[in-house]
């Protein structure tokens, strides 16, 4: 049950995001994917940056953006797969160098 309200408070936040957005009414998951599948390189960068926020425990700066690329080209050679971000975001420059706080 917890799950399912976390769930749909995510989506209603995209919803509302959406519709400020671009003036446009999203209604429902066929329209949220048919918007995603819109421009899914916009969506790719984004899940790309929120992973590698994730893995860097710290926001993402100017200069983290060309890894950003870096790894959105790379993985386009497997069509985006999920693990190709995470094995992108681990051999990176940034994830490499970052200090663990002890």
């Amino acid at each position: 049950m917890h799950q399912a309200l976390c769930v749909e408070q995510v989506f209603h936040a995209l919803l509302v995001r959406e519709r400020h957005r671009k003036h446009e009414a999203i209604v429902g998951v066929a329209d949220l994917r048919a918007a995603l599948l819109k421009r899914p390189e916009r969506f790719l960068f984004n899940l790309t940056e929120k992973l590698m926020i994730y893995a860097l425990g710290r926001g993402v700066e100017y200069y983290d953006m060309p890894y950003v690329r870096a790894i959105l080209k790379e993985s386009s050679k497997t069509d985006y797969r999920f693990s190709s971000l995470v094995l992108g975001i681990i051999k990176s420059p940034t994830f490499q160098r970052r200090r663990s706080e002890s």
